[in-house]
């Protein structure tokens, strides 16, 4: 079978969690027979796009001038004329990789969703932008003969926004981890060297990814300045945006002492950090899946995380869970951490990831393609 892939992720971001899934899918679908015609931006900025290309004879490559910018380019109607263009008659299914479509009724298509944030926390907002990936996303939903959502948390979520929408169009297919075996880590002292660390192994708590909005990281600034018990606890900040909760913001709070800022890392200094972190500490209001919950128990770094949305689907009985709406409820799963034997935490964290793997993953893919093939 052929399948086009559209890359629109791969323009829409440089590094992120959508391009680290797609990747893995994108390195293991040759191996199970499906030939792919990737369609992807012409100015390759992504690291994971750039890892793939590094084994570009796998692949029919078609560059990609019109991804940006997407309130142009992006639009269901014209996004789809562009796509038709490079459709040839032996292709049998169109996947889009961020909310793309086409109308040929000759191809089947097939999308991924990974999270229902826009419609669920931003719905109200006057930001156009919202509404316009808001629609999008509809549009190509409706259109599409198979969704495949990310966790069970997810399925739900769309029928519940959308519920014409018929469950069995739906499928779920987890995500897994790779980043134990992509990056082995590299000495803490290292990091201590680069970032200017003054903080020890095993004495400080990891934060990973985005830091507002329904990332909810204002939790622990807000723990932190209303309980003075909590005052020696140190979180080291990995990724983020410019809007999200910055230095400046920590240092008015007078918390500057409890925060280190680190940006975006590499993926061997991220696995240093997880393995040597007290834990994950996680309070996100909301999640399609929760990719560094599993990326930090297949690490040895134990996860207290909210007991919110797909994430106790993830992490099964091996994390420890919070009220992400309460500060008390934070500390106390953090004790509750602190007291218990890690060793045990972290062998079934271990564990638990053995639940998801990316060789199933892909094999579910694959028999749903053939599914749709087969009528």
């Amino acid at each position: 079978m052929k399948v086009f892939i559209d890359g629109i992720i791969f323009g829409r971001q440089h590094f992120g969690g959508i391009s680290r899934i797609w990747e893995e899918y994108l390195a293991r679908l040759p191996d199970y027979g499906v030939r792919l015609k990737l369609f992807v931006p012409f100015r390759r900025r992504n690291y994971a796009l750039n890892r793939l290309l590094q084994q570009r004879e796998r692949y029919e490559i078609v560059w990609d001038y019109f991804y940006w910018p997407l309130r142009y380019f992006g639009r269901v109607p014209v996004r789809s004329k562009i796509l038709e263009w490079f459709l040839d008659d032996q292709v049998d299914i169109f996947h889009s990789t961020y909310f793309t479509t086409v109308f040929n009724r000759k191809i089947k298509k097939v999308v991924t969703i990974h999270d229902m944030i826009p419609e669920l926390f931003e719905k109200g907002s006057r930001n156009r932008w919202v509404h316009f990936i808001i629609e999008m996303k509809r549009r190509v939903m409706e259109n599409a003969d198979k969704i495949i959502a990310v966790s069970q948390s997810t399925k739900e979520d769309i029928l519940r926004v959308y519920p014409w929408i018929p469950p069995e169009r739906i499928a779920v297919i987890y995500n897994s981890v790779s980043l134990h075996n992509a990056a082995s880590g590299i000495p803490y002292e290292i990091l201590v060297e680069k970032y200017a660390l003054d903080v020890r192994p095993k004495e400080y708590f990891l934060h990973v990814g985005f830091r507002n909005g329904y990332k909810n990281f204002e939790l622990i600034p807000r723990l932190l300045e209303q309980d003075p018990s909590c005052r020696d606890w140190v979180f080291l900040c990995v990724g983020g945006e410019k809007d999200d909760m910055s230095p400046e913001i920590i240092a008015a709070k007078g918390l500057s002492r409890n925060f280190r800022f680190l940006g975006f890392v590499p993926d061997d200094e991220l696995v240093t950090l997880y393995r040597n972190a007290i834990a994950l500490v996680y309070p996100s209001l909301y999640e399609g899946f929760g990719l560094p919950i599993l990326e930090a128990m297949a690490n040895e770094c134990p996860v207290v995380c909210s007991n919110t949305s797909s994430l106790p689907e993830v992490g099964g009985e091996a994390a420890i869970y919070f009220d992400p709406y309460s500060t008390e409820s934070l500390k106390g799963a953090i004790v509750e951490l602190l007291g218990r034997d890690r060793e045990a935490i972290i062998a079934k964290g271990l564990e638990n990831t053995r639940r998801f793997s990316w060789e199933q993953s892909v094999k579910d893919l694959v028999n749903i393609y053939a599914s749709l093939l087969r009528g």
